[in-house]
């Protein structure tokens, strides 16, 4: 009985592993076949970078202070090895972390991110992505032009990813010779498992061949046009990147002011499917309605700190202050803290901090 429980369990473990590995390249070649003859100049729209990244030698304090910014962390990975641990020895996730400051500074002194690029960046933030799409969208309508916004998701985006198509790219944008050959053993040995009941399945490698959005504003009779070039080419750029969009989540606004009641609604497409306008979404946490208004966000914020005044109320008669402020901060603070530079000066914005001051009221 328990040899027959081990063999269901391994087998179980087994088949989360083999779909979980092979999923994406399967999603891949289901779409587009097998990889194209693809030119580096179709898959690269900037101008080469002759100057290569080089790797420096690290000095023993910058190594401290990689090794002293690793969390306390007691997840582990498949060597079994919790972070806590590293720092007091030298690990490949040391190494890592090292040649990732390296190539963020590489990229960032050559200038070869994307300026509109926020995600995984320092002194970047999800906020400040948030006051672009804002601000170009109130400069449009400030200046009489029409203007939509288009929100794509990618399918798995991080697991299709084609690592031949990658480091191609890295070559081309100065990431050659040994910095280039670190990234692909990086990628080509990368295993993974799956353990249930403390019980691990077969190791395997991975089998492979960040919310996107897009706004264009133009006058009146060109906006028609100038959609349909910018989805043809949005197109285009992910077939040849062999990157997959996710129909479902597609998702379409036509941004005007409460007086344009009739705004122009050009039929956009991509991969022959039509998208449906709404006139709100969640953008990185937001909710952004078609004319700017914060109404509806001030709402599911109001909903959410009645639930939490709820919690609090029967966490003060159970628990200690300590962890009453803790939840405090988890759930109200940092909510409240987030994005309020865009809804915090409307008047509806009173009655959040309202309810803010009335769950402060409970904890005393």
């Amino acid at each position: 009985m328990v040899a027959r429980m081990s063999l269901t369990l391994r087998q179980l473990q087994n088949s989360f592993n083999s779909y979980y590995a092979t999923v994406a390249g399967k999603l891949v070649k289901e779409k587009f076949g097998n990889p194209p003859n693809t030119t580096w100049k179709e898959l690269s729209s900037i101008e080469i970078n002759n100057i290569s990244m080089f790797l420096s030698p690290e000095s023993p304090t910058e190594l401290l202070n990689t090794i002293n910014s690793l969390k306390n962390k007691y997840s582990i990975g498949i060597d079994d090895i919790p972070d806590y641990i590293i720092k007091n020895n030298s690990f490949s996730k040391i190494i890592e972390k090292v040649f990732l400051s390296k190539l963020i500074t590489f990229f960032s002194m050559n200038n070869i991110i994307y300026g509109c690029q926020h995600g995984f960046r320092p002194q970047r933030s999800i906020e400040k992505a948030t006051f672009n799409l804002i601000n170009h969208v109130l400069n449009a309508v400030d200046n009489h032009r029409n203007i939509s916004g288009l929100f794509l998701d990618l399918t798995k985006a991080f697991d299709v990813i084609d690592h031949s198509i990658l480091l191609r790219k890295l070559e081309w944008y100065s990431i050659r010779g040994v910095p280039n050959q670190w990234i692909k053993s990086y990628l080509e040995y990368h295993s993974q498992v799956t353990e249930i009941k403390n019980m691990e399945g077969n190791e395997l490698q991975k089998h492979l061949s960040q919310p996107f959005g897009l706004c264009h504003g133009n006058k009146e009779e060109n906006l028609t046009a100038s959609a349909k070039d910018i989805t043809k080419r949005v197109s285009e750029w992910f077939t040849r990147n062999r990157l997959i969009v996710n129909p479902q989540k597609m998702i379409l606004m036509y941004f005007h002011t409460d007086q344009n009641k009739n705004p122009v609604q050009p039929l956009i497409c991509i991969d022959n499917q039509n998208i449906c306008a709404i006139n709100e979404t969640k953008f990185l946490g937001i909710h952004i309605h078609e004319n700017l208004k914060w109404s509806s966000y001030i709402t599911y914020l109001n909903s959410k700190l009645a639930k939490i005044s709820y919690v609090v109320r029967i966490l003060c008669n159970n628990t200690s202050a300590e962890t009453v402020r803790a939840v405090y901060f988890a759930h109200v603070d940092s909510i409240l803290k987030y994005g309020i530079i865009f809804w915090g000066n409307v008047h509806q914005a009173t009655t959040i901090f309202r309810n803010q001051k009335a769950i402060i009221r409970i904890m005393k």
